[in-house]
């Protein structure tokens, strides 16, 4: 199940503070705009998140993949946007 906020399509439920959603989010929206390729796009995020909420944070973007992961609590997301998926979690090493 989704819920949709700014043209976001988030799985639910949202494992994310509002604060770093709403960062992704801009983030993501700002640059796709100004056309960043995605792998771009996933290496500012990474390091955005990194710098401002801590190390360790993981984030991958493709159409079709599949992952398992162990994740600190609260900090999991998993989105589309256009075309895309992102997977977005944080760990503590």
């Amino acid at each position: 199940e989704y819920k949709i906020i700014n043209n976001f399509e988030f799985m639910i439920p949202i494992e994310m503070p509002e604060d770093i959603v709403n960062d992704i989010i801009f983030h993501v929206s700002t640059r796709e705009q100004i056309k960043v390729g995605h792998a771009e796009i996933v290496e500012e995020l990474r390091k955005l998140l990194d710098e401002k909420y801590g190390k360790y944070w993981h984030v991958f973007c493709g159409k079709n993949f599949g992952a398992y992961s162990v994740h600190d609590r609260n900090r999991f997301l998993f989105f589309k946007y256009k075309s895309m998926s992102y997977l977005i979690y944080k760990t503590s090493y």
